[in-house]
């Protein structure tokens, strides 16, 4: 019999590599198990858990009945809502990377299991002899049976982790979470009229025409030069504010004329909306726009300007499938609406891309498609030559889509390696040149509006990214909460990063910027202003209420909406200087509309219209 002095490596490498292999396999192995274990019980757990039946959120929400009025109870609720369901996704976002980390850990495993095997100890082989081949069919077996087992273990746990649900819906519930179902008729309500329900959408609309979700991208011929960058688009009227943040998405008006300080009497209209909806409101000439949705039907309201009298709707059922599971807070239609004064153009949960022509008639309409997305489809519309231009990101990567505005036909679409991100385009101007900048997870891009090629691009984002790009001076600002806020100087077909402000960066609401400032506001209630060239801070200043709505610069003046409907108003300047605050008594969400004159606010249930004088 052979002792173990007689067993001996094949050379000395061999004994050296055969270590190293055993440990590795040891520690990839243990990993390997330790994960494996961690994300059953994960799961387990995360499926007994339904974020709508947190035990605190439901002795909350039996609290509203009975305190109609307390609005700092109904933010209560929406703030613990919406934290408890961002980290049951965020909870699914670490499993998921921690099953990619274990099929690494096995691949490992095996990988230095077969090195150990072939390196290992063997006995030595007569001189003259040949080696004996005995047990090798036998060890083989041995190793098949080894990987097939830890491979059918590993199959089933992320079988288990990426195909089956949590069982309970997230829109369920809807109602009693934001308000009893009393109050929301009672909401819906005219001022002057009794409560009652609002009435159903009256006769049929014409169907829209229907457009194919596929259809075929042009592609330039072969040899062809591409268009030319596309030259700097024409301003939009001041009485126009056709796009979320206004033209261009920028956060600028193109005017000085806002009311600074109201009260009530200044109030020009409130008007009920039908259905609830956080995207914020636009406008081109005498009409303003806004979006509502339920399980019903997605809406788009025309209201007359002057009056708030409601002109009409454009009802948008689903066709086909099923409606997507959305967060209470992030409703249906979270995305604003875009117009270019032909039509209005809409973007829903469910996908749906729509175009309503100026009285009314559904235009035309297409599907993204299925996608992916943690929090739905948020990414707010814009418009430029002629075409509807749609950010859609989601977890199986980016797109840039162009839209023809008259017919709804895809003139192109351009990929971008991109993750889920909320965030929607700007437009910017650099060398006299349009470019549309998208702000990803991780990269920032710049595209030509023409053809939607890339001009530029660069890796600086990080995390959740939800506000959108500022720019000023020639300077793009982008960043999200936990990171920093970063600089950038966008060329006709590079970009540099100029610096960084290592501070507090919003999580929802999107920076605005001057020539000299940034000023950012977060959902905490800290607003900072940045200088625009160093990057220094300039000051901040913290409020007793937080922010998701976006601040708008009109002149040498901030205007900035907080989460319980107070408006702040603040010089532009080096130093925090308060103008005027002003309550409407309602929480706010959506960022205001300013067009020359005038401030439209919309809430959950009402839009306001805000008037110099009260005209």
């Amino acid at each position: 019999m052979s002792s173990p002095a007689n067993l001996k490596h094949p050379s000395e490498g061999a004994a050296i590599g055969a270590q190293v292999a055993k440990a590795v396999a040891w520690v990839s192995g243990v990993f390997s198990l330790v994960a494996c274990i961690s994300l059953i019980v994960n799961q387990i757990q995360i499926m007994q858990v339904d974020p709508l039946n947190d035990a605190t959120l439901k002795a909350l929400k039996a609290q509203i009945p009975k305190d109609l009025n307390n609005q700092q109870l109904r933010e209560s609720v929406r703030n613990l809502s919406f934290m408890t369901r961002r980290s049951f996704f965020t909870n699914q976002t670490m499993m998921r990377a921690t099953g990619l980390m274990l099929l690494f850990g096995v691949a490992i495993f095996l990988a230095s299991s077969k090195t150990y095997m072939e390196l290992r100890l063997r006995l030595p082989v007569p001189q003259g002899q040949a080696p004996r081949e005995g047990g090798a069919a036998e060890r083989a077996a041995y190793r098949w049976a080894v990987g097939a087992g830890a491979g059918v273990i590993v199959f089933l746990t992320l079988l288990l982790v990426f195909i089956s649900p949590p069982d309970f819906d997230l829109m369920k519930d809807d109602k009693a979470e934001g308000q009893p179902a009393a109050a929301a008729s009672e909401a819906r309500a005219s001022e002057t009229a009794p409560a009652a329900k609002p009435a159903e959408p009256k006769p049929a609309e014409p169907k829209p025409a229907e457009a194919k979700p596929t259809v075929a991208t042009p592609k330039p011929a072969e040899g062809a030069k591409p268009p030319a960058v596309a030259p700097a688009p024409a301003p939009a009227p001041a009485t126009a504010w056709p796009s979320f943040r206004g033209p261009q998405g920028l956060a600028t008006a193109p005017h000085r004329n806002a009311p600074l300080a109201w009260s009530p009497a200044d109030v020009a209209w409130k008007k009920p909306i039908p259905k609830p909806g956080t995207n914020s409101p636009i406008v081109w000439g005498d009409r303003v726009f806004v979006a509502g949705a339920d399980e019903q039907s997605r809406d788009v309201y025309a209201y007359d300007a002057k009056t708030g009298a409601l002109l009409w709707t454009a009802p948008f059922k689903l066709e086909g499938g099923t409606l997507p599971k959305v967060m209470a807070e992030v409703t249906y239609c979270p995305a604003t609406l875009a117009t270019d004064g032909e039509r209005v153009y809409g973007v829903f949960a469910t996908g749906d891309v729509v175009a309503v022509a100026m009285d009314g008639k559904p235009a035309w309409r297409v599907n993204l498609g299925k996608f992916k997305n943690s929090y739905g489809h948020s990414s707010s519309l814009l418009t430029a030559a002629g075409a509807l231009l749609v950010q859609f990101d989601s977890e199986a990567g980016g797109k840039l889509i162009a839209y023809d505005c008259s017919t709804g036909a895809v003139r192109w679409e351009q990929a971008r390696k991109v993750k889920s991100a909320w965030s929607s385009p700007i437009l910017i101007t650099v060398d006299g040149r349009t470019q549309v900048v998208l702000v990803g997870n991780p990269l920032v891009t710049g595209h030509d509006p023409e053809t939607g090629k890339i001009l530029w691009q660069i890796e600086v984002m990080n995390g959740e990214v939800a506000p959108s790009a500022a720019f000023a001076g020639g300077r793009l600002f982008v960043g999200t909460q936990g990171m920093p806020l970063v600089a950038l100087l966008p060329g006709a077909a590079d970009v540099k990063k100029l610096w960084e402000y290592e501070g507090e960066v919003p999580d929802a609401s999107s920076p605005a910027a001057t020539d000299k400032y940034v000023f950012m506001a977060a959902s905490g209630g800290m607003v900072t202003c940045v200088d625009a060239a160093t990057g220094k801070m300039v000051w901040t200043h913290d409020f007793d209420d937080g922010f998701n709505s976006s601040p708008v610069v009109v002149d040498d003046r901030v205007y900035l909406t907080d989460k319980k409907g107070n408006t702040v108003v603040f010089k532009a300047g080096d130093k925090y200087e308060q103008l005027a605050l002003n309550a409407l008594g309602e929480p706010v969400d959506a960022t205001p509309a300013i067009p020359d004159g005038r401030i439209y606010l919309r809430t959950l249930k009402n839009l306001y219209c805000i008037a110099k004088d009260g005209r």
